[in-house]
């Protein structure tokens, strides 16, 4: 079996103490924090298998970022260089705040006198815009029906 040897993550002294920042920070993310972890332990020059270890995560994820570290670098944005690259999909059409409202009227009990004991789709549609909150379309889900 040939190994590849790991790719080598060199840090500047800013980006070692941004990085160390990140992780004593009250707002850091759990993935922020392991990806952290990784970058500053491969910079330290430990093994793939000895961050996973140390990490509890699989070799093959401690690679990935040291892969992606090493060839482009953290950059002046340490949280953007951490963050998830994007995603192959059909892209939302529906923005977090209406999706969060949508989700927090379909949480709330049912209104009395409906004889339901939960939501059903043309309801909750119904029900959306009495809370000043746009319905999404049911136009693409009748069509794949």
């Amino acid at each position: 079996m040939v190994v590849r040897p790991a790719t080598e993550v060199q840090l500047s002294g800013q980006e070692r103490e941004q990085l160390e920042a990140l992780l004593r920070a009250r707002g850091c993310t759990v993935a922020e924090h392991r990806r952290a972890r990784i970058v500053l332990l491969a910079a330290d020059g430990c093994s793939t298998e000895q961050i996973a270890e140390q990490v509890g995560i699989p070799a093959c994820t401690v690679s990935r970022w040291r892969t992606r570290i090493g060839r482009h670098g953290l950059g002046s944005d340490v949280r953007a260089a951490l963050a998830d690259a994007p995603r192959p999909g059909r892209p939302r059409t529906i923005d977090g705040v209406r999706r969060a409202e949508i989700v927090a009227t379909a949480c709330d009990p049912m209104p009395d006198g409906e004889g339901l004991s939960g939501w059903t789709l043309d309801i909750l549609l119904e029900e959306l815009p009495l809370r000043g909150v746009e319905a999404p379309s049911r136009r693409g889900r009748l069509r794949r029906r």
